[in-house]
């Protein structure tokens, strides 16, 4: 695990560079890269698979940038999609042990910040022209000194939040290892009762794979509600529980399902789900 603040530096033409920062930016770049690529290496007319899924991702992150700036900033999807992805990835790498995130090296974030800033004052000036550069002149010319200011501490604040966040997030991970250290190192023999029990296991049967399929898509829809799609938890839970009673399809038979179901519960649950919609404002 690296150590907090302890930074492997080359040097390089007269500069300094963060060897580890350098070689974590690489890797979230070769992830990017590669998911993009599996995104979009079989594009179809007719989309199926993950196409549909990225599809349906490219025409939400559109709505939303139309509804912000108007059809003139469509062009600015790709870059916005491009750095949500860049920051997801590398955010995410610091949670895997001996990794580190690049968004905890303060040079990545006060760069990702000054890219944004600039762009966005080099593309006002472009669409607004002398108008862009008259709205720091008001209400009144005095206040030219004060917007200046607040452009010049934007870059800043963004940058310092998110290296915080990052970094408290890394630094309380190594606290909570050193607080509550694991008992043992290794578990004699775990290696091959692990390797018995997948053996004794099998390969996943048919139903299985069914019930993982079926999870996952039930996920996803939970997770996009009003945000990709208009259907609520209830409904397409109950869809999926219909999906594993029916024949030929199902992982499971009716008769299966009044021996386990808790019936009271299911009960109660759809009843404070009813009592919800009918107190809520339509």
């Amino acid at each position: 695990m690296h150590e907090i603040g302890v930074r492997e530096v080359v040097h390089f033409a007269g500069l300094t560079f963060n060897w580890e920062t350098l070689c974590m930016t690489w890797l979230t770049m070769a992830i990017v890269i590669l998911i993009s690529w599996l995104a979009t290496r079989n594009l179809k007319m007719i989309p199926t698979g993950w196409q549909n899924v990225v599809e349906i991702l490219v025409s939400w992150l559109d709505t939303q940038v139309s509804s912000m700036m108007g059809k003139r900033g469509l062009f600015l999807a790709p870059f916005i999609m491009s750095l949500f992805m860049f920051l997801l990835t590398s955010n995410w790498l610091g949670l895997i042990p001996t990794l580190s995130s690049p968004t905890n090296d303060l040079n990545t974030t006060l760069g990702l910040a000054l890219l944004v800033v600039v762009l966005i004052h080099v593309l006002g000036v472009h669409m607004k022209g002398g108008h862009y550069i008259a709205h720091f002149f008001k209400p009144t010319p005095v206040f030219v000194i004060i917007n200046a200011i607040e452009e010049i501490a934007k870059p800043i604040t963004l940058s310092f939040r998110l290296f915080g966040n990052i970094l408290a997030g890394e630094i309380l991970i190594i606290v909570l290892l050193k607080l509550m250290p694991p008992e043992m190192e290794e578990i004699p023999g775990g290696r091959e009762k692990i390797a018995q029990e997948l053996s004794a296991l099998g390969p996943m049967k048919t139903d299985e794979k069914k019930l993982l399929f079926i999870s996952v898509v039930l996920l996803f829809f939970w997770a996009t509600e009003k945000i990709v799609h208009p259907f609520d938890t209830s409904s397409t839970t109950i869809v999926a529980v219909t999906l594993m009673m029916m024949p030929g399809i199902g992982i499971m038979t009716w008769k299966e399902v009044q021996e386990r179901i808790n019936w009271g519960t299911l009960l109660q649950i759809g009843r404070a789900s009813c009592r919800e919609r009918v107190s809520s404002p339509v």
